[in-house]
């Protein structure tokens, strides 16, 4: 389960983004992961109501409970998926690959995995004026 916020530009047929987000993984009797502050970068082409997207990241920090404590930093991810624009939701599935570096604990690994995302949309930063002619000149 993850949750954070993102910020996407639109350019014509061309998305491109960033996302902060935080994440808490349960992984079958291994290990609870807590990931805090996974920054990533997505772009991509916007075909009608699908927004394919690639993105690379970083997970900030990294703590795991398993068999014993374990602490990382600076994780590389790298990751593709497909959105659909529906109503006011973006439904998507993505895969990754992350290299989790740990630091203390057990050794590093990669994680490889897929994820079902929900992103509701909410109001733009900067709405676009209306274009207005300008006003008559006054005639003397």
């Amino acid at each position: 389960m993850a949750f954070g916020e993102g910020l996407t530009t639109v350019r014509g047929a061309f998305l491109a983004g960033g996302r902060l987000e935080h994440e808490l993984r349960l992984v079958p009797s291994d290990a609870l992961s807590l990931n805090l502050a996974r920054y990533y970068w997505e772009a991509g082409p916007r075909i009608g109501r699908l927004e394919p997207m690639a993105r690379v990241g970083l997970t900030l920090l990294h703590l795991d409970y398993g068999d014993r404590v374990s602490f990382g930093m600076f994780s590389p991810r790298v990751g593709f998926g497909v959105w659909a624009k529906v109503a006011q939701t973006r439904i998507g599935v993505s895969v990754f690959s992350e290299y989790f570096w740990r630091w203390v604990g057990q050794d590093s690994a990669f994680v490889h995995g897929v994820a079902l995302e929900i992103q509701p949309d909410a109001a733009p930063l900067v709405t676009r004026k209306p274009t207005s002619s300008p006003a008559p000149a006054a005639h003397l």
